[in-house]
């Protein structure tokens, strides 16, 4: 992510009004914020400004309205905001996968678990060889019930890319869910190796512990976790 931010970062040297390099400013800094790489209070006001600066350049630059809506999806919150925004980079761009992932994660958190796998469907059948499209998809699929459904596609998945970090992440609950405790339990193990201890894997493992009924471990990782919230 920050190697990627440089690139931005140096295109826009070259040439202050290109409206795109704006957007990947944009998504790298709410990407290093929404996995918890940088504190949120710190890159999303940056990542905001890049995506509004993008939208003076360019009005009707579907990109920037889905930089715009993810940051009003992750970090603002404001639910009806950020669909608008998805919304209008999908009627700008309809091939333009990533708007319609996280409008999927817009319609979950309306309670809309099937209409998410349904736009996350579309999302793979534009863009097949995304990887992220389909992770996103065994995600809305946890969402809906149906862990079973889940755990085929993203074993297929890490199949096409064995150290994919939010595959394992994913499987792993999928196989919890399903009762696979020792092996959901591994590839959380896994995702937090890969992850290098990232805070959000560590959680899900610790989460994952407490609902199998490995009580102690979980309060130790959640022990772990509030002193590194310090």
């Amino acid at each position: 992510l920050l190697k990627g931010l440089r690139c931005f970062e140096a295109a826009l040297a070259r040439d202050p009004n290109y409206a795109l390099a704006y957007t990947g400013v944009a998504d790298a800094y709410t990407l290093l914020g929404f996995y918890g790489y940088a504190r949120p209070n710190d890159v999303m006001p940056k990542a905001r400004a890049a995506a509004e600066r993008a939208l003076a350049i360019d009005p009707e630059l579907a990109e920037a309205h889905s930089a715009l809506g993810f940051i009003l999806l992750s970090y603002d919150w404001n639910i009806p905001a950020a669909a608008h925004a998805l919304e209008r980079a999908i009627k700008l761009k309809p091939t333009y996968v990533p708007a319609r992932y996280w409008l999927a994660s817009v319609v979950v958190g309306c309670n809309r678990p099937h209409d998410s796998v349904a736009i996350d469907e579309e999302a793979v059948r534009i863009e097949p060889l995304s990887l992220f499209a389909k992770a996103h998809l065994g995600w809305m699929l946890l969402g809906a019930g149906r862990a079973e459904d889940a755990a085929r596609r993203l074993e297929h998945l890490l199949e096409l890319d064995p150290r994919l970090l939010i595959g394992h992440w994913l499987l792993g609950q999928a196989y919890v869910a399903l009762g696979r405790t020792e092996e959901g339990l591994a590839k959380l193990r896994t995702a937090v190796e890969l992850s290098g201890n990232l805070a959000w894997m560590v959680a899900t493992f610790g989460c994952a512990l407490a609902h199998v009924g490995r009580t102690d471990e979980a309060r130790a990782v959640l022990a772990d976790l509030e002193r590194r919230a310090e």
